[in-house]
């Protein structure tokens, strides 16, 4: 046998084994679990699409028990005609230490303002009454036990070149904060707003620079160049701010926030559309009443969508799938998700349509929330699901 026919041998057995490679991947390749098997070349149907509204049972509601204190932020302030307000609490906890301070001065570093960005910014400060920390804490188990004995008020002006606010703290507090026999009453400090102009937010200790920091003074003399330094700068080990505030539903709109965590349920009936179809696409859309966005309309407000489990919404515990979900960015009056594979399986049953819930994807975060319109508005405004699908030629199902 030469050279040239071993190469050729070689050569065929390559491609046999390619073309068998495959030919064992075609026939392994699933077809769509609905309806493809319906289908063939020159006799493919025709894509058909509907617009179904959301039900009239579609509501929000508030959901209390958001964990704000993994939040880069803390809000202090309120805002009268929003109808929103916010406190925030801190608390600094040290070794035991037997520094004794001159005085302390607690800097809070500002993020942005909702509504105006000037005039008086003013709260009162009152000691925590008793044991909390950020990670269990939320405005439904907050109480009004956890104001404490009344420190001090604070005012200072604000504008749109002050970037941090300075707090000074009594200095016999601080001291007992240090102090290994009065140390664990140190519950830590709770700041209750006075104005109802705007809200003013600062960076938390979650944030990645600008956190809160106590400067302890043990001396406020002046070195040689007249600069007087603390001796020591803390960081929070705990903080949090309490949103509070209520919506009144009213005939044709639905409210979707941050921090009040205020959730909206909507029911699409897809029950038109044959099982067998296949559906090509389908997009969810909701309108947002930009005149009422909070704090404005500049920022995208992103929302997540996910399926409920039971169709008998229990308000506040709806129960979802947290593992399926969308989002959809609200950027201006219009915003669209796509929930194509949502319709495909509710219309080919393989999962029960109990209906959507939208939150904030940031309700921990901020106070943000937008007013969407509901299943009562115009038309043109009502929440929609537009659907594109396709059917099988009819003598096809009896082939």
């Amino acid at each position: 046998m030469n050279k040239n026919y071993s190469c050729k041998i070689l050569l065929l057995t390559i491609l046999l084994t390619i073309l068998s490679i495959i030919l064992i991947t075609c026939a392994k390749y699933k077809k769509n679990p609905v309806g493809s098997e319906y289908f063939n070349e020159n006799k493919m149907g025709n894509e058909k699409s509907c617009i179904i509204y959301s039900a009239p049972s579609d509501t929000f509601f508030k959901n209390i028990n958001v964990k704000t204190g993994i939040s880069s932020f803390l809000n202090i302030g309120a805002v009268q005609n929003r109808n929103i307000s916010a406190k925030s609490m801190i608390k600094i906890q040290f070794y035991p230490d037997t520094t004794q301070i001159d005085s302390a001065s607690l800097t809070l570093f500002i993020h942005k303002f909702y509504g105006q960005n000037n005039g008086i910014f003013s709260c009162s400060i009152y000691k925590v009454a008793k044991q909390w920390d950020d990670d269990s804490l939320s405005a439904k188990n907050f109480e009004p036990g956890f104001q404490g004995e009344y420190i001090k008020d604070f005012t200072a002006s604000l504008n749109d070149t002050i970037k941090s606010l300075a707090v000074s703290l009594p200095s016999d507090l601080v001291q007992s904060w240090l102090d290994s026999t009065t140390a664990e009453n140190n519950y830590g400090l709770l700041f209750v707003p006075n104005n109802n102009q705007f809200i003013t937010e600062f960076y938390s200790s979650e944030a990645d620079s600008n956190q809160p920091m106590l400067k302890l003074y043990t001396s406020t003399e002046p070195d040689t160049a007249g600069n007087v330094y603390p001796s020591q700068i803390v960081a929070p080990t705990d903080d949090i701010f309490i949103p509070e505030g209520e919506f009144e539903p009213t005939s044709d709109h639905l409210f979707i926030s941050n921090g009040l965590s205020l959730r909206v349920l909507m029911y699409f009936d897809v029950s038109q559309i044959p099982e067998k179809a296949t559906i090509n696409k389908a997009f969810l859309t909701v309108y947002s009443d930009t005149t009422s966005a909070f704090p404005d309309n500049q920022e995208t407000f992103t929302v997540s969508i996910f399926h409920t489990l039971n169709q008998n919404w229990t308000l506040p515990d709806v129960q979802i799938d947290s593992v399926t979900y969308s989002r959809i960015p609200i950027k201006s009056d219009s915003a669209s998700a796509d929930l194509t594979s949502s319709v495909q399986n509710w219309t080919s049953r393989m999962i029960e349509n109990n209906g959507l819930l939208l939150m904030g994807r940031n309700e921990y975060m901020n106070l943000d929330y937008r007013k969407l319109y509901s299943s009562a508005a115009d038309s043109s405004k009502k929440p929609s699901l537009k659907i594109f699908y396709s059917i099988p030629p009819e003598e096809n199902f009896n082939n």
